[in-house]
């Protein structure tokens, strides 16, 4: 690509130890496209949530940085919202509440009545109109990720940042999430850089599969493209040979080149 939506530009990451200098990433380079769905993969500790953070401007690089529709971006701002594995939901606040927070925080022009109108809606979208009233105490895991999710995409984001957005949920919620997430993101098309250590989930929902090798000094290793068609089905996927031949290309390069066996998924 000549262009890009969203570009990482060669970052590097280090950071100050008490033995010295600890070189997290080093030169990660990658371009995306508008609409397009990013996974991140790799080994525990090798750096994705840290690339994350740099793009959402939680965290500095120390060299190169992020440029999105072409200007350079190095600190928060609602044109990139993130969705954390613990939701991050203000527990005294209703559900309705913590979306409307959002739209609040980051769409100051519009009138009061627009902004619960837009919480109101995204909160449909997701599935949880019958329960805005109740406080993430009350709601089961899945449903407080549904929350963070809409409240992230009511502030009309231009990139969707997902950190193990699933991670802490049981199996059978998270596919059931994967699949909520897939049929919210094929409405809108937002920009989405998601971070993950599950490989069939990278394949489910991504377009291409960004593969960042062990740290220290953790960089890309090879990128995936996912060609199966949208929308997708995991049944369909499962039983297409080609699903196979990408797993093995994933597995090879997590085992045969940068072996470890915490990934075991």
């Amino acid at each position: 690509m000549t262009q890009a939506f969203l570009e990482l530009s060669f970052i590097t990451k280090t950071f100050a130890t008490t033995r010295g200098s600890f070189v997290a990433l080093k030169d990660v380079a990658l371009k995306v496209r508008e609409g397009e769905f990013v996974a991140i993969l790799g080994h525990s500790g090798c750096g994705k949530s840290t690339l994350l953070n740099i793009v959402a401007g939680l965290s500095d690089a120390t060299e190169g940085g992020v440029i999105l529709e072409g200007k350079h971006v190095d600190e928060p701002g609602p044109d990139r919202m993130m969705v954390f594995q613990n939701y991050a939901l203000l527990p005294w606040l209703t559900a309705f509440e913590n979306v409307y927070l959002g739209v609040k925080a980051t769409r100051p022009s519009l009138s009061d009545t627009e902004r619960r109108a837009i919480a109101q809606q995204h909160l449909e979208l997701v599935g949880l109109a019958a329960k805005a009233a109740k406080k993430p105490q009350e709601l089961s895991g899945g449903q407080k990720q549904r929350v963070a999710i809409a409240r992230a995409l009511a502030t009309r984001p231009k990139v969707l940042l997902l950190d193990e957005p699933f991670g802490a949920l049981d199996a059978l919620t998270r596919e059931e999430m994967q699949e909520e997430v897939l049929k919210i993101w094929e409405a809108n098309r937002t920009t989405v850089l998601m971070v993950t250590h599950e490989i069939d989930e990278a394949i489910l929902m991504a377009d291409r599969i960004v593969m960042m090798t062990n740290g220290p000094a953790a960089t890309i290793g090879e990128v995936f493209e996912v060609h199966f068609p949208r929308p997708r089905s995991r049944s369909d996927i499962l039983e297409d040979p080609a699903y196979y031949t990408l797993r093995n290309q994933i597995l090879a390069f997590l085992y045969d080149r940068f072996g470890d066996p915490v990934l075991a998924e």
